[in-house]
């Protein structure tokens, strides 16, 4: 089959994810990136046919993944999760909230219909993330300063044993106020550096299973703010570092790409608060969700060391004041 410069229109699911598997199957190096421009372009011809076919769930390649389906539903209102802002849940308070847990590859969607959350176990290679891990390991983290992270380090000390002190980082840029290079991006470039494979594979997974949503966040970001040329502005780095209960809305509408790199670490398990859905996002997992407009946090403290990386684009960057400003500086 030669390249398709033209997509079918008339392709049922089936035969679009049979293409699916064929495109993939040809060149799995080759994922949209354009070492040029150093970006993602969504219009890749390997992409175009399911990007064009439009949709919510048409933009959405499944069974390559074997992927189950839902529609969640609320269990708390908003008010109910407001009250619970900044909050670690305490040991008796879990199976009130908590009611069931995901265990394998899951797209969910909101009761509106938008996507929710996309969960893909082992799908992060192993060289890629013990090459994370190398770099990890040498980066100098900062003390937890944030609302829903600065008790970390006491919530992970409930478990009376020895535990990893908690820490976080911060890389790319920011747009509080006006945009800004984060410190650690300078100072540890190197380190940073490194993470380059594991970035690019999960904004080339991003790509592949919801290329209509990643269309839409790859047109928004300037070039200039991308992270190794990704989809993704800004990259939280946490250690050891369980968070309490918050939405992370400074990320606009974006959706947040994480996974989590360890060697023999246990605890800190995400929940969707809202449906009471726990989400253990292991080493070599990804997890694709709404963090922007979910309530959610860690349940459990975290034994030994665990590293949480959690790629987003901070929907500030757009402002085009913000954006001469930025020039004007440089």
């Amino acid at each position: 089959m030669d390249e398709i410069t033209d997509p079918p229109v008339d392709l049922n699911p089936e035969e679009t994810e049979l293409l699916a598997e064929y495109l993939l199957r040809q060149d799995f190096e080759d994922d949209g990136y354009e070492a040029a421009s150093g970006v993602f372009k969504p219009e890749h011809p390997r992409w175009r046919t399911f990007i064009e076919r439009g949709g919510e769930r048409a933009g959405t390649i499944r069974s390559r993944t074997r992927l189950s389906e839902r529609r969640l539903v609320s269990q708390l209102s908003e008010a109910e999760l407001g009250q619970l802002k900044h909050r670690y849940l305490q040991d008796g308070e879990i199976s009130k909230y908590v009611t069931e847990e995901l265990t394998s590859s899951t797209i969910a969607w909101n009761k509106d219909g938008s996507l929710l959350l996309l969960y893909l176990k082992r799908n992060i290679p192993l060289r890629v993330q013990k090459k994370a891990w190398s770099a990890l390991e040498l980066m100098r983290f900062d003390d937890p300063r944030r609302a829903e992270t600065r008790a970390a380090t006491a919530f992970n000390a409930r478990t009376g044993s020895a535990t990893v002190k908690s820490g976080e980082l911060l890389f790319g840029f920011m747009d509080r106020g006006y945009i800004q290079i984060a410190n650690p991006t300078r100072e540890q470039e190197t380190e940073y550096s490194a993470l380059r494979p594991l970035l690019r594979h999960m904004n080339a997974e991003f790509a592949r299973v919801l290329p209509s949503q990643f269309a839409k966040q790859n047109r928004d970001i300037p070039a200039e703010f991308r992270q190794f040329g990704t989809a993704f502005s800004t990259t939280t780095i946490l250690k050891s570092t369980p968070a309490s209960v918050h939405k992370d809305s400074g990320n606009g509408l974006s959706l947040t790409c994480m996974t989590t790199v360890s060697q023999n670490s246990s605890g800190g398990e995400l929940c969707l608060l809202e449906y009471g859905l726990r989400i253990p996002v292991g080493p070599g997992d990804l997890l694709i969700a709404a963090t922007c407009r979910e309530w959610h946090v860690n349940l459990t403290p975290v034994r030994g060391t665990k590293y949480s990386i959690i790629a987003y684009f901070r929907s500030g960057l757009k402002s085009r004041l913000r954006q001469m400003d930025w020039l004007l500086r440089h």
